[in-house]
């Protein structure tokens, strides 16, 4: 399950919150020798944000999400399509693709960094390319914290945005599947 919203964000003179994202990401493939994972996200983006800070209209996004480890090497590539609803009816579309690298760095502290991008989504949104580092750190299993910048390599957008937020894992689905060990009496 998937719930996406940034609760403050200042563009130009506005200030507010972003429209808000749900969805579901399911795993179709485990990494198992040199398969990588294999996944399949989806997203519902829901007018929430404050005037002039989003689209205005419902949007749907899907990614095809490839993960796969070397060791402590972790390697993402994403590939999706995204609807963004028009206001007065309809959809634009344009095509998003990410690569991305992370590492430990201790136990608890991690390094990251991406390229990702937009194709243009229509005459007035142009392509964008940004360039990502960041790092991470794990508070427990379930409460990853991480801290960034983002810089503007292609596009219209700003030169450089800090970046600040948490994950964090409410469930395990994938363990209702596991195979049962029987009982020890």
């Amino acid at each position: 399950m998937r719930l996406a919203n940034n609760p403050f964000e200042r563009d130009n003179t506005v200030t507010g919150i972003t429209d808000t994202g749900v969805g579901f990401k399911l795993r179709a493939i485990s990494q198992k020798g040199a398969v990588p994972t294999v996944s399949l996200l989806y997203t519902a983006s829901l007018p929430t944000a404050t005037q002039g800070l989003g689209t205005g209209a419902v949007g749907h996004s899907v990614q095809i999400l490839a993960s796969k480890d070397f060791g402590k090497h972790h390697f993402d590539v994403n590939e999706g399509v995204q609807f963004v609803g028009r206001p007065q009816g309809g959809y634009d579309r344009n095509y998003f693709t990410s690569l991305s690298y992370s590492h430990p760095i201790t136990e608890k502290l991690g390094a990251t960094a991406e390229i990702a991008g937009f194709s243009r989504t229509n005459r007035d949104i142009p392509a964008t390319l940004t360039l990502l580092g960041a790092f991470t750190y794990n508070v427990t299993p379930r409460l990853v914290l991480d801290a960034g910048v983002s810089i503007n390599a292609y596009g219209h957008l700003p030169r450089a945005i800090g970046i600040f937020g948490f994950t964090y894992a409410i469930s395990d689905l994938y363990h209702f599947h596991a195979p049962q060990q029987p009982a020890v009496n």
